[in-house]
């Protein structure tokens, strides 16, 4: 299954966790626990900034998100999706 950027987007806000599992840049794969609600982020958020930044054009082929375990924010390429779970 082929997972979109609006359809990840849409469960990243309304969930608490969502499990992505991806092929990194450098070919590795990563399993990362993630969210874009906002009772999880930071009080000062960055994802606007981060978004708006001159070096990476917002494109839907890439998506931003709050990793839980490393409390920081990551991005990922969509279409190196291998498995998108909405935990609860």
């Amino acid at each position: 299954m082929s997972y979109t950027y609006d359809y990840m987007y849409e469960k990243l806000v309304k969930s608490n966790e969502c499990c992505i599992r991806f092929t990194k840049v450098d070919g590795t794969e990563r399993l990362m626990r993630a969210t874009l609600n906002e009772k999880y982020l930071p009080a000062e958020s960055k994802y606007d900034e981060m978004e708006s930044t001159d070096s990476v054009k917002f494109n839907k082929s890439l998506l931003t998100v709050w990793d839980l375990d490393k409390q920081d924010w990551r991005r990922f390429i969509v279409d190196k999706v291998k498995e998108f779970t909405d935990l609860y």
